[in-house]
Formats: structure tokens, C-alpha cells, sequence
């Protein structure tokens, strides 16, 4: 089984599919009205409960760098659900927000309604939360990551490449040194 997860705080898309890439299950773990380690632990123990044993593959979705708010919440829940996933032994991936959307869409740039409109014409699924159409496009992600030779789409291939091949960061720019003269 082939799992996408797209963590948050008030919604945590979840989905499933097969070995031939069918949709098996799809749903929104909704934690209200719990909050702080309460909230944190029902996810967890929902996932738990939600994963198949034969999982093998989980895609997450990355934390996006550029977020205002919560962002020590969300690292919270992204660090749960990574131990909840390595506790149980399943290969994780981790992708950023803007290769989740390139996969889907064919562009990095795309929008909530791009996700879900580009969802229902590729696979036929009408879905209308956005963490579902996330989760959904993160298994979709998950299963060609184990079946690379399945796409003919090159936005698809680019992104599966980059996570079987990331590419080295460079190495931080060297400190120019300062000469103190008094």
C-alpha cells in the first residue's frame, strides 16, 4: 500500500492506494475540539489506526518555509506523525509543497482550486477538501516513487527523479574576514 499524508493541525488528509494505484480509502482526521499534546495524540493514534500494515511507501508533505502562524504547532505534528511512520517501519518521503503541486498540476505555482480541478480531470476524483486533494496527490507520489516506469508525465517523472536523486546544496558561502583596527 502506497500512503499520502498532508499533516495540519485542524485537518490531516490521509490516502491509500494499491499496488495497481486504485484509490483504497480517503479521509480527513478532524482532532477538534482537542488541542496542544491531546491534539497531537489523536492524530497520531488516528494514522495509526488508518495505515495498512503492508504499507510501504509514505509521502509527507514538507514544511513550507515561507509560513506565518503556527509554524512551531506545525512542526510539532510533522515530527509525530515522522516517528509514528519510522516506529513503524515505513519508508517516508518527504515533499516539498511546491513539488506536490508540480506533480499534480504540472506547476509549481498552482493553486487550491488548480489541485482539485487538475485531481478530478487526471484521475477522475471529484474530492472537495483540500488536505484529502493534498494526501491523494502525496500516495499518488508515494506509488510511482516504487513505479517510476508507470508515467509518462514529465512534471511527474522530474518530481519522482529529485526525490530518488536530490540534488547536493551547495556549500554556504565562504565568511569574508574582518580586520579590527583600532
Amino acid at each position: 500500500m502506497y500512503v499520502g499524508i498532508d499533516q495540519a493541525l485542524g485537518h490531516t488528509g490521509f490516502s491509500v492506494l494499491d499496488d495497481a494505484g486504485e484509490l483504497v480509502s480517503l479521509a480527513v482526521i478532524v482532532p477538534a475540539p482537542r488541542t496542544g499534546a491531546e491534539r497531537l495524540g489523536y492524530i497520531r493514534d488516528q494514522l495509526e489506526l488508518l495505515l495498512p500494515p503492508t504499507t510501504k511507501v509514505a509521502a509527507l508533505e514538507g514544511y513550507s518555509y515561507d509560513s506565518v502562524g503556527r509554524v512551531f504547532e506545525l512542526g510539532e505534528i510533522g515530527g509525530v506523525v515522522r516517528v509514528l511512520l519510522h516506529d513503524l517501519g515505513v519508508e517516508t518521503l518527504i515533499v516539498a509543497p511546491a513539488s506536490l503541486k508540480k506533480f499534480v498540476t504540472g506547476s509549481a505555482q498552482a493553486t487550491k482550486q488548480m489541485m482539485r480541478m487538475t485531481t478530478y480531470t487526471k484521475w477522475g476524483l471529484d474530492i472537495d477538501s483540500d488536505d484529502a486533494c493534498d494526501a491523494h496527490g502525496l500516495s499518488r507520489i508515494a506509488w510511482l516513487y516504487k513505479h517510476a516506469d508507470q508515467s509518462c508525465h514529465r512534471n511527474e517523472v522530474e518530481v519522482i527523479n529529485r526525490l530518488k536523486n536530490p540534488t547536493e546544496k551547495p556549500p554556504p558561502p565562504a565568511r569574508s574576514k574582518i580586520k579590527l583596527t583600532v
